[in-house]
Order: C-alpha cells, then structure tokens, then sequence
C-alpha cells in the first residue's frame, strides 16, 4: 500500500478513494492546475521534509504538537524513485523529462536530493556540471551492456569526458539539436563522465537475464 495519494484527483473513482482511505492512506489533494501529478507528489514529499525538521526542533524544545500525516523518517537531500514509463501519452512523457532535468535552487522543492526515472526497462537521471563516477555492474539483476546514452536538453553545447564506455569520448561536443550520445556500451563496473553542463544519463536494465532467474 502507498503512504500516500497526491494530485488533483481527477481521474481517480470514488470507489477507488474510499477503498484506499479505509485501508489507512493519506490522500492529498493539491488543485494547481500549473503543474503535473508528478509536480504534486514531489512538493508533498518537500513538504514532509520540513515538517519532519520542523518536528525534529519542536521536539527538542518539549513541543509535540506537529505531525506528519504519513509516517515520516525523511530528511533534507533524500533521493526520489519516480516509478513510471515514457511509452504512454507523449505531452505527459516530455513532461517527466522537463521535471528531471528543471533546476531552481529558490523551488520549493529544493530539498529534494537526486531523482531517478525508473522505467521498466532502464533508469534515466541528470548528471550535474562535472567529474562523476557511475556504478554499472552487469548481468542478471544488474545492467545491460547497451543503451547507455548521454544527452544534453537545455539547448547548450556540453563537452563530454568519459572512460568506461566502448565509445570513449574526450571534449566531445554534444548539443541538443545538433548531436548527442547514443547507443554506446558499459565496458566496465563503472563509467566515469566529466562533463562541462548538465546532462541527462541513461542506463538500460538486464531485465531479460532477471526474468530468467525469477521465473
């Protein structure tokens, strides 16, 4: 069961909110039509972050009087999963996009830590301006080899670094509309990237060797 239901609530029955409610979730409705579910849900788990440091002070002073209405051990820089896919409606695909990669240091949900797009079959999250180094291990339960890519959206030229990779690259030029990285390959249990702008990072997941196992 989720801890909690957040959005506008619009394509949920009222069968479906009754049966969640009795069985204890929280359901939070948020109305601005300015943003998308997703957009709800991460300003919900924001919020929980100040409340639990919020809660955290309070109690030190022998105050007891504010709770969360889900149960909370969040604290300021927590990562989010976000559990989802990209092959359904287009508008809501590019919008799961644009969250990944939105960055306002004034948001409300600044507190936030990373966020992983988690699709069925590979994981999507943006690499800041520098020197990383990414875990790949593969086989079964792991990653695939293939499909790494690596892709700059704000317009921007970004120089890439990597080692790690089949197709190395050094201060190689990629720009959203004139060329980006694509269908390269793991070589190692780990990928080093430098890279001079934000970009996004994918990695596919050996779901094949995993359904094997599990079945």
């Amino acid at each position: 069961m989720p801890a909690a239901i957040c959005g506008d609530l619009d394509s949920v029955s009222t069968q479906v909110r009754a049966y969640y409610e009795s069985k204890g979730v929280h359901i939070h409705f948020d109305s601005d039509q300015d943003s998308t579910d997703l957009d709800k849900c991460l300003h919900y788990i924001s919020n929980l972050i100040n409340i639990a440091g919020a809660t955290e002070s309070l109690s030190a002073e022998g105050n007891e009087h504010l709770h969360s209405p889900v149960p909370n051990s969040l604290t300021r820089g927590t990562s989010v999963a976000i559990f989802g896919s990209l092959g359904g409606r287009a508008d809501q695909a590019l919008a799961l996009l644009h969250r990944l990669y939105k960055l306002d240091p004034e948001e409300s949900t600044s507190n936030l830590g990373d966020l992983y797009l988690i699709l069925p079959d590979s994981i999507i999250f943006v690499l800041e301006k520098g020197r990383h180094v990414i875990l790949t291990p593969v086989g079964p339960g792991c990653f695939d080899p293939h499909g790494v890519g690596i892709v700059p959206l704000d317009g921007h030229p970004v120089f890439v670094t990597s080692r790690g990779l089949k197709y190395e690259m050094t201060n190689w030029k990629a720009e959203f509309g004139v060329r980006i990285s694509t269908s390269n390959s793991i070589v190692g249990n780990s990928v080093e990237l430098e890279t001079t702008g934000r970009v996004i990072f994918t990695l596919c997941f050996n779901i094949s060797a995993t359904a094997e196992t599990t079945s």
